[in-house]
């Protein structure tokens, strides 16, 4: 087989903080997938990345050269993944993956948007990209439009999704939700059609640890993320967990107040109520986006 000819056919899209990376590192453990070592690759949302100016150092590939050479080393795997979350809320990407290539599967993982987006800032905060308050980031959307597109658009979920349903069909699209991640896996396995192999699967371990650099060197790699990925690359694992205590440490809690809640909630209610009609399944009541925060404990 030519490497054109290799071409991924399985996209997990999002929504970003919500479990993408475990879906990334469990999966991998099953013959049927191929996984890129970086996982993030970026390529159909590239001009997007760019034209926003984003705050990460995204890895992105341009060229559709270099991007298929990330699989070209994929075999008898019946699926070969793309893992990046960037894909989910540019309005062009569903129809990039189409016509790249229209007997792709999406997948999407979904967790409370309210938490999500909060868990957003949070990491944003540890990784010193966030200097204001969450409040001031969801409010002005035209002052802070990266942070607002972080926070609030990756929460648009009725109409993230939608928009790859209407490309490719609701039997090739498949929406988990973390919260009943245990209980969703095997709706994983059937939507690909391969063994139900959820049993193997661990759901109870953490991925991304509330964890921020420490000093210049991890904050460097943070900023690099694309020589931080090749050298993880050539890195023993057991050395990159031993390094880990002396780069990263726990970061402060910080927590979302009643008022950022109102207004996320405000902001997100309709695109959940609309969701669940979509895929007939009670999110509101799932998520209690219906209750204040100060009523919820």
């Amino acid at each position: 087989m030519s490497q054109l000819q290799i071409k991924p056919n399985l996209f997990i899209v999002g929504a970003p903080k919500s479990g993408t990376t475990f879906l990334y590192n469990k999966l991998q453990i099953f013959s049927e997938f191929y996984f890129t070592e970086i996982k993030e690759l970026n390529y159909f949302s590239y001009d997007e990345i760019a034209e926003s100016k984003s705050y990460y150092n995204d890895y992105k590939v341009k060229e559709i050269e270099r991007y298929l050479n990330f699989f070209k080393n994929a075999d008898k795997q019946k699926y070969k993944v793309d893992t990046s979350v960037s894909y989910f809320s540019y309005p062009r990407t569903a129809n990039r993956i189409f016509e790249f290539n229209p007997e792709s599967k999406i997948i999407a993982i979904l967790r409370n948007p309210i938490k999500r987006a909060f868990s957003h800032y949070q990491m944003d905060v540890r990784m010193g990209h966030a200097k204001h308050s969450f409040k001031n980031y969801i409010e002005d959307k035209n002052e802070h439009q990266a942070h607002y597109h972080q926070y609030i658009t990756n929460s648009l979920y009725h109409s993230n999704i939608s928009r790859y349903i209407e490309k490719f069909g609701t039997k090739n699209v498949l929406v988990l939700i973390l919260e009943e991640i245990e209980v969703e896996l095997p709706k994983l396995f059937d939507f690909l059609n391969i063994e139900n192999s959820s049993s193997e699967i661990d759901t109870g371990d953490k991925i991304n640890v509330n964890k921020k650099p420490k000093n210049f060197i991890s904050k460097f790699f943070q900023n690099n993320r694309r020589l931080a990925e090749k050298l993880k690359k050539y890195t023993p694992e057991y050395l990159v967990n031993f390094y880990k205590k002396y780069f990263y440490e726990n970061a402060e809690i910080i927590t979302i107040t009643d008022e950022e809640y109102e207004i996320c909630r405000k902001l997100l209610s309709k695109e959940v109520d609309e969701l669940s009609t979509l895929l007939n399944k009670n999110l509101s009541n799932l998520w209690l986006m219906n209750l204040p925060q100060k009523n919820k404990n």
